[in-house]
């Protein structure tokens, strides 16, 4: 994906950007190739990038203390804007990774670079507003249905919003974003087929 379609998927996703941002965000997004398997952020370290991810697919997780387990917390694909939110925002320690599941293509901006462009540019915290609010709405859904959906609904509806995951990550990755066992989704996915 080249920066042009970088900003043509940001305006599709939240609206229009003025010419002088576009033109800045042109100028500042460059496309970064990473391998399969790189880590991003560690938890103890303060996230210094915002990415979109222009190609590939990413998850985000942590240890489960004690037993050394990975708990997967999310996922993003190509065309998504990925954060640790929650640290990011406030430039304090991540509590998890951040790691591709594919060789990928990021373009990142840093926090002093967000701060900056919306000091510069009023119609930049419009669009990080509604990247926070997509975020959280996305953030909260999934909470709500791991909490009330059976295991067979969790899965289909992952299937409708994001068929292409399922090739794209590993089982047991998916079946810990989705609170179950890897042989539950694998009977559930069995079943389906």
């Amino acid at each position: 994906m080249e920066t042009a379609h970088v900003l043509e998927a940001l305006q599709q996703a939240y609206g229009p950007l003025p010419g002088a941002l576009q033109e800045y965000l042109g100028q500042v997004l460059i496309p970064r190739r990473y391998p399969k398997g790189q880590v991003l952020l560690r938890p103890g370290q303060t996230p210094p990038y915002a990415w979109f991810l222009g190609k590939g697919a990413a998850r985000a997780y942590l240890l489960e203390e004690g037993k050394g387990e990975e708990v997967t917390l999310w996922f993003w694909l190509q065309g998504e804007t990925m954060v640790a939110l929650d640290s990011f925002c406030r430039q304090v320690p991540a509590t998890f990774y951040l790691e591709l599941l594919e060789e990928s293509i990021l373009y990142r901006l840093s926090f002093q670079e967000i701060e900056g462009m919306a000091a510069r540019f009023p119609a930049f915290r419009r669009l990080e507003r509604a990247l926070v609010e997509k975020a959280l709405f996305r953030i909260t859904r999934h909470l709500l249905d791991r909490s009330r959906l059976p295991a067979r609904a969790r899965y289909e509806k992952l299937m409708q919003q994001a068929p292409q995951l399922f090739h794209r990550a590993p089982v047991k990755h998916i079946a810990s974003y989705l609170g179950m066992f890897p042989d539950t989704l694998s009977r559930l996915r069995s079943a389906k087929e």
